[in-house]
């Protein structure tokens, strides 16, 4: 499951796109937040989003946000990217940047 501010959804892959939610290429739901936070409950293919935290509770493939943190409890097997935020995560198999933050490699 996946929540975005407070509301849950089910799905694989969610992207978040200009107040958009597109769950596994379905629009799902519309967001009037600026910020939107997104709270991955598993496993995930990707996560992408533009202005807010990604946390996501175990493995995935990608993870992005254009303004916010991004926080994985496990592996990131392709890339994690953020442009304004820290990324703190476990093994990264892919590319990772920031271009105002850190990078945190959990033990």
């Amino acid at each position: 499951t996946v929540s975005i501010n407070g509301k849950t959804y089910s799905g694989k892959n969610v992207k978040i796109i200009n107040g958009e939610v597109i769950i596994d290429g379905v629009k799902a739901d519309l967001i009037d937040e600026k910020v939107i936070n997104v709270t991955v409950h598993g496993s995930c293919q990707s996560v992408n989003n533009t202005s807010g935290d990604v946390t996501i509770n175990c493995d995935t493939v990608s993870a992005e946000t254009v303004s916010g943190n991004i926080e994985c409890t496990g592996a990131v097997s392709g890339s994690a990217k953020t442009v304004s935020g820290d990324i703190h995560c476990g093994n990264i198999s892919g590319d990772v940047s920031t271009f105002s933050g850190d990078i945190y490699k959990r033990g």
